[in-house]
């Protein structure tokens, strides 16, 4: 007995397997769960208000399609190949610096940025029309050069 139907001979299992392809199809139907389309405006991170794991819960569920995008120095950045949350808390980060503010701890491969609760860690960035930059060459020309911090500006689209 398959879902409340008897089996009694191979044709009928055919049958059987028909009807319930059938009863899952009008069960989703049903449910709505079908989603809107993705937007490039879905990639747009707002620092103060979200955390490190719904930044990276948005990542994985739109990094096929779009980078998250942010704001620096006056100029758009996609950041990419996001590291989970608790992958790279090799050493305690402070957490007096406001959202959006970025650092680099040694010795790794990545750097790390504010969000409202806990550290958002990111291997690669591009600027507007340029090349992918690691995390090490975007410490060496970002944020080695400046005496103040760096910090990503919050992007609103309306």
């Amino acid at each position: 007995m398959v879902i409340g139907v008897p089996i009694t001979t191979a044709k009928s299992v055919a049958e059987v397997i028909r009807s319930v392809t059938w009863r899952l199809v009008l069960i989703i139907a049903k449910a709505n769960l079908i989603t809107r389309k993705l937007k490039k405006s879905d990639s747009l991170v707002d620092w103060n208000n979200e955390t490190d794991v719904t930044l990276w819960r948005r990542y994985r569920a739109i990094s096929h399609m779009f980078q998250l995008t942010s704001v620096l120095r006056g100029k758009h950045v996609k950041l990419s190949q996001m590291l989970p949350p608790n992958k790279f808390q090799m050493q305690p980060l402070p957490d007096d610096f406001t959202p959006g503010t970025a650092c680099y701890p040694w010795p790794t491969d990545f750097f790390c940025v504010k969000c409202a609760e806990g550290w958002a860690a990111f291997k690669s960035i591009t600027f507007e029309s340029r090349k992918p930059l690691t995390a090490c060459e975007f410490r060496n020309g970002y944020l080695n050069t400046s005496s103040q911090l760096l910090k990503f500006d919050n992007v609103f689209v309306k």
